[in-house]
C-alpha cells in the first residue's frame, strides 16, 4: 500500500458492500474454525490469499506496512513533525532509540557477536543472560525470573507446564491470545472482563479441580484498562487459587516509575506469578517469567519452549539490563510518556468518541461499524498517521476500533498533527458529529 501511487482508490469510489463481504469472508469463513474445516489446504491457502488480494485491490489493507508505504520520501516534514506520526508503537518509552540503550548493545554485540547460538539450557545460557534475570527478579520484587526469545513463549511455555487436566485456568475474558493457547491442556473457566461477582462464581465452579490458577493481564491490551488487581487477589486468595498477572502493557507505564500493576494499587502482597514482554516499553525482544525460587527450577526442566529455543541475543540482554537501570534512575521519559497520555486522552474525549475505560498508553477509539473504521484508516494512512484497525476475533463482534498506542517518543507538534487529521477524518464519515 502507497498513498503516493497515481491511480490509488479514493475512499469515495469503494462500495461499502465490497468491504462488508471481505469483511464477512475473514470473520465467517477464515476464522470459523467449522467453516474452514471442510476446506482442503488448497482451499484454506487461496481463501487468506484472496482477501489481503481483496483488500489490497482497493487500497485498505494495513497490515505489514512501513514508512515508505506512506509517503514518496521515507521522511517528510508537515507542521514540524515527521510523518508518518506512529500512533502504533509499543516502545512506550522510546527505549529502542535511546542512545544508552544501543550503545549497551553495540558493546555487546562486539564483545559476544550477533547471537547465543544455543537454547539456554545447553550453550545459550551466558552471563549477561544471568544477570538480566537477576536484574528482573530485584526490579519486580520477585525470588527468580526465567527469560524467553518472545512472551508468547513464555506465556505458552508456562501454562503448558504447569497446568493439567486436573487443574482449572480462571481466565478474564480480554486476556492475550497466548494464554488462551497456553491452557490448551487445561479446563477453562472464563469471568467477565474484569468482573470481581462474575470471577467468584467461576472460582465456585472451579472448585472441583485440583489446583486453580487465576490469570488476568495487568493493562489489558485492546481496551488500555487496568486490572482491579486487589478486589482479584483477595478473591483468589480466599479461595486457594494462584494468581498470574502478565504486565506486558503495565511494566514501564503504570505504577512508580513504571514498576507495574502492584506498584500502581501500592500493594505489598505479589501475585503468585507474573509475566511480561521485553519488547515494549522496555525497547527490546522477548519475554520473562517471575516468581518463587521453586517455580522457575521447575520451568527450566519442564517448560518445552524455554528447553528447546534458542536463548535472546547477548547484544539484547545487555540492552535490556540497561533499560531496566534506565527505569530505576532516571524518570523523565516516565513522565512525559504521561503528559502525551493526559494531552491526547483529554482532545480525544472532547471530540466526542465513544466512552472507554482506559488509564493507561493504550486509548481504543471505538468504531463499531467496519466500513466506516477501514475508510477511517485510510484517511489517516493518506495524512501520514500510522494506525491499525483491530476486528473479531481480536476483540468481540461490533467492538471493533482503532487502538491508539502513546509513546514518549511523540512531540506536542505531532500530537496535534494526529489529533487535528483524526477529528477531521471522524467528522467526514459521520463517526462523531
Amino acid at each position: 500500500m502507497n498513498s503516493s501511487k497515481k491511480n490509488a482508490v479514493t475512499t469515495e469510489e469503494i462500495p461499502d458492500e465490497i468491504i462488508s463481504e471481505l469483511c464477512d469472508k475473514y470473520y465467517y469463513t477464515l476464522k470459523n474454525n467449522e467453516a474452514i474445516s471442510k476446506f482442503s489446504f488448497e482451499e484454506r491457502l487461496s481463501a487468506a490469499h484472496e482477501v489481503i488480494e481483496g483488500y489490497r485491490e482497493i487500497d485498505l489493507y494495513f497490515y505489514r506496512r512501513t514508512s515508505d508505504d506512506f509517503l514518496p520520501d521515507e521522511k517528510q516534514r508537515v507542521s514540524n513533525c515527521v510523518l508518518p506520526v506512529n500512533l502504533a508503537s509499543n516502545d512506550y518509552l522510546d527505549f529502542a532509540q535511546h542512545t544508552v540503550i544501543i550503545d549497551a548493545g553495540i558493546s555487546a554485540m562486539k564483545k559476544f557477536g550477533a547471537g547465543s547460538g544455543s537454547v539456554p539450557m545447553l550453550a545459550g545460557t551466558t552471563p549477561l543472560h544471568k544477570r538480566l534475570e537477576s536484574e528482573i527478579a530485584s526490579f519486580t520484587g520477585y525470588d527468580s525470573a526465567i527469560t524467553y526469545n518472545s512472551c508468547y513463549a513464555a506465556n505458552y511455555g508456562l501454562l503448558t507446564a504447569l497446568l493439567t487436566q486436573a487443574d482449572a485456568a480462571v481466565l478474564d475474558m480480554s486476556v492475550h491470545a497466548s494464554i488462551i493457547d497456553g491452557c490448551c491442556n487445561t479446563n477453562k473457566i472464563f469471568f467477565r472482563h474484569n468482573d470481581p461477582a462474575s470471577l467468584k462464581i467461576a472460582l465456585m465452579k472451579a472448585s472441583v479441580f485440583k489446583n486453580k490458577l487465576v490469570i488476568i493481564d495487568g493493562v489489558y491490551s485492546m481496551d488500555g484498562d487496568i486490572a482491579i488487581l486487589n478486589e482479584i487477589m483477595q478473591l483468589a486468595n480466599e479461595n486457594e487459587a494462584w494468581i498470574m498477572v502478565d504486565e506486558s502493557h503495565a511494566l514501564g507505564v503504570i505504577g512508580d516509575n513504571g514498576k507495574g500493576t502492584h506498584s500502581h494499587y501500592a500493594m505489598q502482597q505479589k501475585a503468585d506469578i507474573i509475566t511480561c514482554s521485553m519488547g515494549k516499553a522496555l525497547g527490546g525482544i522477548g519475554g520473562f517469567i517471575a516468581g518463587r525460587d521453586e517455580l522457575i527450577s521447575f520451568l527450566e526442566l519442564i517448560s518445552r519452549p524455554f528447553i528447546f529455543s534458542t536463548s535472546i541475543p547477548q547484544n539484547v540482554a545487555a540492552q535490556l539490563i540497561k533499560a531496566i537501570c534506565l527505569l530505576q534512575t532516571d524518570s523523565s521519559l516516565h513522565k512525559k510518556l504521561w503528559r502525551n497520555i493526559h494531552y491526547f486522552r483529554k482532545r480525544i474525549d472532547e471530540m466526542g468518541f465513544e466512552e472507554n475505560q482506559s488509564a493507561s498508553a493504550i486509548i481504543p477509539l471505538i468504531i463499531r461499524d467496519e466500513v466506516k473504521l477501514l475508510n477511517f484508516c485510510r484517511l489517516l494512512h493518506d495524512d501520514g498517521i500510522f494506525v491499525n484497525p483491530v476486528f473479531y476475533p481480536v476483540v468481540p463482534k461490533r467492538k471493533s476500533r482503532i487502538r491508539i498506542s502513546i509513546t514518549a517518543a511523540l512531540s506536542k507538534d505531532e500530537l496535534d498533527y494526529a489529533l487535528d487529521r483524526i477529528e477531521a477524518a471522524a467528522r467526514s464519515l459521520g463517526i462523531i458529529q
